[in-house]
């Protein structure tokens, strides 16, 4: 059994693996850790990593303080990914024991998978520490949020606010 649960977010250009990733933001379920990091969208591009037309569309519409911060990135990828490993790496307990969540089976994790890959870096979780917000989210529809998401298409924020939800979620499984 996991002792660590950790949420997980992207913010990106794509919705699948290869594409540009413009943020992570992780935290553990009891807030007591959290990472955020803002990646090169240009460095990105530099590197191989692919846009959507569409999500760049959906982005053209989002509010523009948002669309601001998630393209606000200066550091490369491999060194925002590194960054993300060495914080994994602190956590208090050994990786094992660190189940990782992500808003859905194919988004953020796979996603975030694949930048490592491509990057020729190791992953910074255990092979079978996934798991799903999205399905547990499903699991049960009559149960909301505690709280609400104040600043949406954050990834920092988007994970605490997942985290949050989880734990309600999970305390009522």
């Amino acid at each position: 059994m996991s002792k660590l649960n950790v949420m997980l977010d992207l913010e990106t250009c794509g919705t699948k693996p290869g594409c540009v990733v413009l943020s992570i933001g992780a935290c553990t379920f009891d807030l007591q850790y959290k990472f955020y990091q803002t990646i090169s969208h240009q460095d990105s591009l530099k590197a191989g990593f692919l846009e959507e037309i569409d999500t760049m569309r959906w982005w053209a519409n989002q509010d523009p303080a948002a669309r601001q911060e998630a393209f606000s990135g200066i550091l490369p990828p491999q060194s925002a990914l590194l960054n993300f490993f060495n914080w994994m790496d602190q956590l208090p307990v050994p990786r094992k024991d660190i189940a990782i969540w992500g808003n859905g089976a194919d988004f953020d994790i796979p996603i975030l998978a694949a930048q490592y890959d491509k990057l020729g870096l190791g992953k910074p979780w255990s092979p079978f520490s996934g798991r799903c917000y999205r399905t547990l989210k499903t699991l049960l529809p009559h149960v909301s949020a505690p709280v609400k998401n104040k600043q949406k298409h954050n990834a920092l924020e988007d994970a605490i606010f997942q985290a949050q939800h989880a734990t309600t979620l999970l305390q009522v499984l």
